[in-house]
C-alpha cells in the first residue's frame, strides 16, 4: 500500500490546478460510475473521481474493499446513463480511514491497455479547507437516480476535527446537501470547483425525517499522503555531539589545500581553507565535524599532493592530525574530545555520501545505484521498473530533487510480469520482487531533475535491470535528453559493467547515443583515440561491446513487450579498475541521448543493466 501513498505524496505536492473555469458538465465527466462485480455479476455501485489523466480514481473503502472486479462507466452527456469503457483494480486500501485507490488497467473488453496513454479529464484533490456556511456540490451516481449523474448542492454545516499526524485538523464535515448509496466515493467541490473531499456516509432521523451527509476531507486524505512520504538521508540525526578534527602543521611547506571527504563519497568537495587561507609552518587549523569516518587531502600551493589518508575514525573523540612533511602524516586519536579551538570552523559543505535512502516504514539501504533524469516534460507520465535478477531484491527510491521529497517501493504487483532479454543479461524471467514506481505531472514547472535509486535494505549484491518509460526525442530536446548515472563504490565492487539501452517504441527513430566528456558536453574519447558513441548497436560506428538489438526485448507497461529493432543503440561502460578513492576518477557518467544528426523524433525506453553491493 505505501507504494501508492508514497507516489501520490509527490504527484500531488507539485500538482496545482485551477478549475474555477470548468462547467458543471465538465467537472461530471471525471466523476465515474464504479460497478461492483462479484462472480461475474453487477452487485451494486459506488462513485469516483479520476484524479490523474493515466487513470488513477480516488474513491471510499467501502465501495471496492469486498468487490472481484471493478467496472468503470464514464459520462459521454450528462444527460444519458455512463457507458462502460474500462476496469480497474484496487492499488490502495485504507484501513484507518474509509479511501480506497484504484487504477484503470484495461479497456471495456477486458484487455490490458497502456495507461500512458490515457489522457483522461481528470481533477486533482485541493488542501482548500471549507468553513461552516460554505457553499458545496456533490456529484455521483446515487442508486435513487437510476444510473444517471446527480448534482446536488448545500452547505457545510458541521466540522469535526480530529488527530491525523500528531495535528488537529477536520476528520469529517457533515452537510445538509442530498446524497444516499450510490453516492459514496464521489466528489465533493467548493465554489471554486476544487476537490475537497468525498461523499461517504448519510444519518438520517426517522422522527423528524432529518438528514445528514458525512464527507471525507481531503485535508486528512492529503494529510495522511504527505505523512507517507520519503526523504533522502544525507543529513545525520540531530542528537549527535560535534567532534573536533585538529590538522597541525609541523613541516617547512605551507599547506594551501585541505579536502575533507565522508568515506563512503564519491565526492571530494570544496577546499575547506577557501581562497584566502593558507596553513603556514607550525600553524594549525581546526574544524567541527559531524561523528563519522572521513578521508583527508593535503595539497600544497601548486595542487601538488602533500598527504592522502583515508577512512579516519573520527566517530566518537576529537581527532587531532600532524602532517610533517615526511610524506606521512602523524595522526592521534584523543581519549578525551579535543576542546574546540578559537575560530573553530564547523563543517556544513561536505559533499553527498554515496547515495542513502530511509523509506517511511524504517527500510535503510545505502548501497543504492543512483540514475538521474533532467528535461522533464510537462504532461509526461514516467514509469521506473526495477527487475532484480538471480534472486536481487530490490528496493525503489524516486527524488525530486527540488524539493527532496520522493517514494519508496518494494515488491510490486503491476511489475511481477516484467521480464527482459538483452546480450548483457540473456533471459531474464518475471518475478514478485519486482519494484514500479509512477512520476507524472500536468500543471505547474516540472522538477529540474528526479533521482531514480535502485538498492537493497539487505546489503545484497547482486545485479538489476532499470527500464525507464516516458522518454521521448524531440524538437525541444537541443542536444538531446540526458541522464546522468552516479559512480558509486558499490557498482564498481559488484563487478558488474554499465550497460545503457535506448529502445524505440516507434520504428521511424533512429537512435544515437554517447557518452558526454565532463568538460565540453561533447562526445568522450578515450586515450586511445576512440570516440564512445553508438550508433546501430551491433554496428561499426557502436564504441565497445555491443550487439544488434532486433532478436531481444523488454517488459513496459500495460502488459506489453516492446522488441528491439536494427536501429536502437547499447552502451557497455566497463567498471574494472576504477576506484572512486582516486580523485582523478569520474563521479558521473553522463549520457545523451538523441537521434542520428536529430533527424527523426519519437518515444523510446532507456534500460540500464548494472549492479550494486
Amino acid at each position: 500500500m505505501r507504494r501508492v501513498i508514497l507516489l501520490l505524496g509527490l504527484l500531488f505536492g507539485v500538482v496545482t490546478v485551477n478549475m474555477a473555469q470548468l462547467s458543471v458538465r465538465e467537472i461530471a465527466q471525471r466523476v465515474v460510475l464504479i460497478g461492483i462485480i462479484e462472480n461475474g455479476e453487477f452487485v451494486g455501485n459506488g462513485s469516483g473521481t479520476i484524479v490523474t489523466p493515466t487513470g488513477l480514481i480516488y474513491t471510499n473503502r467501502h465501495v471496492v474493499e469486498e468487490a472481484q472486479d471493478l467496472a468503470i462507466f464514464m459520462l459521454e452527456d450528462i444527460q444519458e446513463l455512463p457507458v462502460l469503457r474500462y476496469y480497474a483494480s484496487p492499488v490502495a486500501v485504507y484501513e484507518d480511514i474509509d479511501f480506497a485507490i484504484i487504477q484503470i488497467d484495461r479497456d471495456e473488453n477486458g484487455r490490458p491497455l497502456d495507461q500512458n496513454t490515457l489522457n483522461l479529464p481528470f481533477l486533482p484533490p485541493s488542501d482548500t479547507p471549507v468553513d461552516i456556511g460554505d457553499e458545496v456540490t456533490i456529484y455521483g451516481y446515487p442508486s435513487i437516480g437510476d444510473g444517471y449523474m446527480v448534482v446536488t448542492s448545500g452547505r457545510i454545516v458541521t466540522i469535526q476535527n480530529g488527530w491525523i499526524n500528531g495535528e488537529r485538523m477536520p476528520v469529517w464535515y457533515r452537510t445538509d446537501s442530498e446524497f444516499s448509496g450510490g453516492n459514496s466515493g464521489g466528489l465533493v467541490v467548493n465554489e471554486n470547483g476544487e476537490f475537497v473531499g468525498l461523499p461517504t456516509w448519510v444519518v438520517s432521523e426517522d422522527r423528524t425525517a432529518g438528514k445528514l451527509g458525512g464527507i471525507l476531507p481531503m485535508l486528512t486524505v492529503n494529510a495522511v499522503i504527505a505523512g507517507e512520504n520519503t526523504t533522502t538521508n544525507n543529513a545525520p540525526p540531530s542528537n549527535q555531539q560535534d567532534v573536533v578534527f585538529l590538522l597541525q602543521n609541523h613541516s617547512d611547506q605551507v599547506i594551501c589545500y585541505v579536502f575533507i571527504s565522508p568515506t563512503t563519497s564519491n565526492e571530494w568537495g570544496p577546499d575547506q581553507l577557501g581562497q584566502e587561507e593558507v596553513i603556514t609552518q607550525d600553524g594549525s587549523r581546526a574544524w567541527q565535524v559531524i561523528p563519522g569516518f572521513y578521508d583527508v587531502l593535503l595539497q600544497d600551493c601548486d595542487r601538488n599532493t602533500l598527504d592522502d589518508i583515508r577512512n579516519i575514525d573520527m566517530t566518537t573523540d576529537g581527532y587531532t592530525l600532524t602532517y610533517t612533511g615526511t610524506g606521512e602524516s602523524v595522526r592521534e586519536l584523543e581519549d578525551n574530545p579535543v576542546s574546540v579551538p578559537t575560530g573553530a570552523v564547523r563543517l556544513t559543505n561536505l559533499p553527498d555520501t554515496r547515495a542513502q535512502v530511509t523509506c517511511e516504514d524504517g527500510t535503510q539501504f545505502d548501497n543504492g545505484f543512483e540514475f538521474v533524469i533532467g528535461q522533464l516534460e510537462l504532461g509526461r507520465t514516467y514509469v521506473f521498473t526495477a527487475i532484480g535478477i538471480n534472486g536481487f531484491d530490490p528496493v525503489l527510491a524516486v527524488i525530486n530533487n527540488d524539493t527532496g521529497e520522493g517514494l519508496c517501493v518494494g515488491d510490486t504487483p503491476d511489475a511481477a510480469y516484467f521480464r527482459a532479454n538483452l546480450p548483457t543479461t540473456g533471459e531474464v524471467p518475471p518475478n514478485t520482487l519486482s519494484a514500479q514506481a509512477v512520476y507524472s505531472q500536468n500543471t505547474g514547472q516540472p522538477p529540474s531533475s528526479l533521482s531514480v535509486v535502485v538498492g537493497s535494505p539487505f546489503t545484497q549484491t547482486g545485479e538489476f535491470l532499470l527500464i525507464v518509460e516516458g522518454q521521448s526525442v524531440s524538437s525541444n530536446d537541443g542536444d538531446g535528453d540526458i541522464i546522468s548515472i552516479r559512480l558509486t563504490p558499490g557498482m564498481i565492487a559488484s563487478g558488474v559493467p554499465l550497460t545503457v539501452y535506448m529502445m524505440s517504441t516507434q520504428t521511424q527513430l533512429d537512435s544515437y547515443m554517447f557518452l558526454m566528456a565532463p568538460d565540453t558536453g561533447e562526445p568522450f574519447v578515450t586515450p586511445d583515440g576512440e570516440t564512445v558513441i553508438c550508433d546501430d548497436a551491433g554496428g561499426t560506428v557502436c564504441w565497445g561491446q555491443s550487439e544488434n538489438l532486433a532478436p531481444y526485448s523488454v517488459s513496459i507497461s500495460g502488459g506489453l513487450r516492446l522488441n528491439g529493432g536494427n536501429l536502437d543503440t547499447m552502451l557497455q561502460i566497463p567498471l574494472a579498475g576504477l576506484s572512486v578513492a582516486d580523485a582523478t576518477a569520474p563521479r558521473y557518467f553522463n549520457f545523451s541521448l538523441t537521434s542520428y544528426q536529430q533527424q527523426t523524433q519519437g518515444d523510446y525506453v532507456i534500460v540500464v543493466h548494472a549492479g550494486t553491493q
